[in-house]
C-alpha cells in the first residue's frame, strides 16, 4: 500500500512532464515555423524589390544604348563634313 502511494504521484508528476515536454516541443515548432514564415515574407519582400530596381536599370540602359548610338551617328557626321 505504501509503495502504491509512493508509485501514484511519481507517476503522475512523469506524466505531467511528459504532456508538459510536447507541449513546450510544440509550441518551439510553432515559433519555428512563425520566424521561417517572417524570414520568407522578408525575404520575398526584397526580391520583389530588387526585381523593381533590375527593371529600372535595364529601362536606363536601353535609354543610354540608344542615346549613344544617336551620339555615334552625329560624331560620324560631323567626322564626315570635316573631310
Amino acid at each position: 500500500m505504501q509503495i502504491l502511494q509512493l508509485l501514484i504521484p511519481i507517476a503522475a508528476v512523469l506524466l505531467g512532464w511528459l504532456i508538459g515536454y510536447r507541449k513546450s516541443k510544440a509550441e518551439v515548432e510553432n515559433t519555428e515555423v512563425d520566424s521561417i514564415s517572417t524570414a520568407v515574407k522578408i525575404w520575398r519582400e526584397l526580391a520583389q524589390d530588387l526585381k523593381n530596381e533590375v527593371d529600372e536599370f535595364r529601362t536606363i540602359v536601353n535609354e543610354l544604348r540608344v542615346e549613344n548610338e544617336k551620339l555615334r551617328f552625329e560624331i560620324l557626321e560631323l567626322k564626315k563634313q570635316r573631310t
